[in-house]
C-alpha cells in the first residue's frame, strides 16, 4: 500500500526498530535476525483449533507458503484477498472483515452445537474472493440498520430511541 495510510503510519510509529531488526533482520525480504533459523512448520499439525489464513494477492508471503501452512494445519482454511499486499486489513478491509466474521461465526456455531472437533473448513480458496461473504446474520444487521434509520426519522425528536432498544433489535436479529 503506497502511500501508507495514516492508521498504518501511526501504528508503525510506535514500533521499536531495534527489537524489530534484532528479530527480523535488516530486510523484509531476507530474514536474518534471531528468527532467521526459527521454523516451526513441522509443528503446525499440533494446532487443533480452527485457523483462518488470509493473504493478499500481492503479499510478500507467497501463496505457496500459505498453502504449505494450510496443509499442515488440521482445521484451516485460506482466503486470498485480490487487491492487497501485506496489509490486507487496509487494502481489502471489507472483504477481510467479512471473511473473518464468516469464519468466526461458523466456528462459534460449530463449537456450540457439536464441539470444535466437528468444524469443517471451507474448501480450497485458491481462487480470489469474488465479493464479500454475506451471511444471513450480516444481511439481518444491514436490514436492522436501515430499519433503524427509517424508524429514527419517523420518531419525534423529543422521544428518540434508546441504545438499549437498538441493542435489543440486534439481539433479536442475530437469533435468525
Amino acid at each position: 500500500t503506497a502511500p501508507a495510510p495514516d492508521c498504518f503510519t501511526a501504528s508503525a510509529g510506535g514500533m521499536n526498530k531495534d527489537i524489530y531488526v534484532g528479530m527480523q533482520g535488516a530486510s523484509e525480504f531476507a530474514i536474518g535476525g534471531v528468527l532467521g533459523d526459527w521454523n516451526v512448520t513441522g509443528r503446525l499439525h499440533e494446532i487443533d483449533i480452527p485457523v483462518l489464513l488470509t493473504h493478499g494477492k500481492f503479499d510478500t508471503m507467497r501463496p505457496s507458503i500459505v498453502k504449505t501452512m494450510e496443509e499442515q494445519l488440521k482445521l484451516s482454511e485460506r482466503v486470498l484477498l485480490p487487491h492487497s499486499g501485506h496489509v490486507s486489513m487496509i487494502d481489502d478491509a471489507g472483504m477481510m472483515n467479512d471473511a473473518v466474521a464468516d469464519f468466526l461465526q461458523r466456528v462459534e456455531r460449530t463449537a456450540i452445537r457439536n464441539g470444535l472437533d466437528h468444524f469443517v473448513p471451507r474448501g480450497d480458496e485458491e481462487e480470489e474472493i469474488a465479493g464479500p461473504y454475506l451471511t444471513a446474520s450480516w444481511v439481518m444487521v444491514f436490514i436492522a440498520l436501515v430499519a433503524g434509520v427509517i424508524i429514527g426519522r419517523l420518531i419525534d425528536n423529543e422521544n428518540p430511541p434508546t441504545s438499549s432498544a437498538v441493542t435489543y433489535s440486534f439481539a433479536e436479529m442475530s437469533a435468525y
